[in-house]
């Protein structure tokens, strides 16, 4: 074989290099490549499709030495100059970077997407009026590349050239009209400019290409908000929820029968304030703050507000305010769950229930009506009941990962870290799941490095009363 490699041309070389990166067979082109440096070490070529081949293997470091090589023997290569560029860029050298896309278009000058990389070097050393020109060169070259436009619009809302951004996403979209993603920046930079009915229109293209897009719906549910038309801010957040229910989490508004509900962030540290109309009800300078779901009971106004904690492993706390005609606002007191997430409240006429889950054995249902709030314990006796799907997957996704993970010494809440061992700990309040066979599983399985599937989890572990 190195007989017959030895008399083999650079063409040679070449073709089948060609037909292993067809195949997107990388090791094999690595192979390859590295055997056609070695019987043609000064063969241009034979290092530059080395470099590809550990570009596409993600091997940045030697992917650099391979087109220094190639640029050594040929330093009139752009496309190689440009490669070494990505490679430096990708290995967090943007300095580096910036020198080898410079000499890639001192070479060709119209080098399209070096001047596109040129410019994605420059935001990654933080030059945004230099990234701007980059992006204006390759335009200048291809009007019609929407990616670039996109780049450049992005350009412009960093350095706050509002009207810019705006003009570069129009195009963005003339040029490929049918991007969604495109329409969701032009709406959201027609938003920034305080542009809400453009914005309106923008999000409403969104939704006609993807209907089911739930940042769409929530950012048109903001700009109807923001021109009074509650009804429809009102339905387009339901979609959003509806798709996601984690939007729940951001809903910032309530229009009741009794006046308007919102939640604003106010000054630099964007203290988040609960409003009615223009009185303060509630205020907290960290975390953030949310309306969860709006009840209606007889001549009352119910609001259940969301009280999140920053960090991981926090329990959220809820509140209730209750509005009524002719008197101010009362808030009820704060409670919280005591599993990971609180489940649905329930409405029957003018009583409210919710869930809370188990603590010590006990299941806690707080019961919220004409004002009043209360908290029943249930003790749980039989079966009746069946422990929570979510949970029994919870605890079996914690149990896989901790036989994975092979570390058999530690607890098995340690898994998963802070957030892991409080839902444990929260988990464990709950009698429909025995925690002592699933630590003796979970040691047994750790040290055999094999678990047992679902079915047979599910049967041992969950709904044990």
């Amino acid at each position: 074989n190195q007989d017959k490699e030895q008399v083999l041309t650079s063409n040679d070389w070449q073709s089948q290099a060609e037909e292993l990166a067809k195949k997107e067979d990388w090791p094999g082109l690595i192979n390859h490549a590295l055997r056609w440096a070695k019987v043609q070490p000064e063969c241009a070529e034979a290092w530059y499709n080395l470099g590809i081949a550990y570009w596409k293997s993600n091997q940045p470091d030697k992917e650099i030495e391979a087109y220094q090589q190639a640029l050594r023997i040929n330093p009139e290569n752009a496309s190689a100059w440009n490669n070494l560029g990505c490679a430096y860029r990708k290995s967090e050298q943007p300095d580096k970077a910036i020198e080898a896309y410079q000499q890639a278009l001192h070479i060709n000058p119209e080098f399209v997407g070096a001047w596109c990389n040129l410019g994605v070097a420059y935001r990654q050393s933080n030059q945004p009026d230099k990234e701007i020109e980059a992006y204006q060169q390759a335009l200048r070259i291809d009007p019609e590349d929407s990616s670039t436009w996109l780049s450049l619009g992005v350009a412009y809302n960093k350095t706050k050239q509002y009207a810019k951004e705006i003009e570069a996403f129009q195009q963005a979209a003339r040029t490929n009209p049918e991007s969604s993603a495109t329409l969701s920046l032009l709406g959201m930079a027609y938003d920034n400019a305080k542009q809400y009915a453009k914005a309106i229109e923008a999000f409403q293209q969104v939704i006609r290409i993807n209907p089911e897009d739930a940042d769409a719906w929530y950012n048109l549910g903001m700009a109807y908000n923001e021109t009074k038309q509650y009804a429809k801010a009102i339905e387009a957040d339901q979609q959003a929820v509806r798709i996601n229910p984690e939007y729940a989490r951001k809903r910032s508004y309530a229009q009741t029968k009794y006046g308007r509900l919102e939640i604003k962030s106010i000054g630099e540290d964007e203290e988040k304030r609960l409003l009615f109309g223009s009185k303060v009800l509630f205020k907290r300078e960290y975390g953030s703050l949310s309306i969860k779901q709006v009840f209606h009971a007889g001549n009352r106004e119910i609001v259940m507000i969301c009280n999140s904690e920053i960090g991981s492993g926090t329990i959220d706390s809820y509140f209730f305010v209750n509005l009524m005609p002719n008197s101010p606002p009362i808030l009820s007191e704060e409670f919280s769950c005591n599993n990971r997430k609180i489940t649905n409240p329930i409405q029957e006429g003018d009583k409210i229930t919710v869930d809370l889950g188990y603590k010590d054995g006990i299941n806690e249902v707080l019961t919220y009506q004409n004002g009043k709030q209360s908290i029943e314990k249930i003790q749980a006796k039989d079966k009746s009941t069946a422990a929570d799907e979510g949970d029994c997957e919870y605890l079996y996704n914690m149990y896989v990962a901790y036989t994975q993970q092979g570390q058999c010494d530690q607890p098995l809440e340690l898994v998963g870290g802070m957030a892991s061992s409080r839902a444990y700990d929260e988990i464990s309040n709950d009698p429909h799941f025995d925690l002592k066979w699933l630590q003796d599983l979970s040691k047994t399985s750790c040290e055999s490095g094999d678990w047992v599937k679902y079915y047979e989890f599910k049967g041992a572990v969950c709904n044990t009363l």
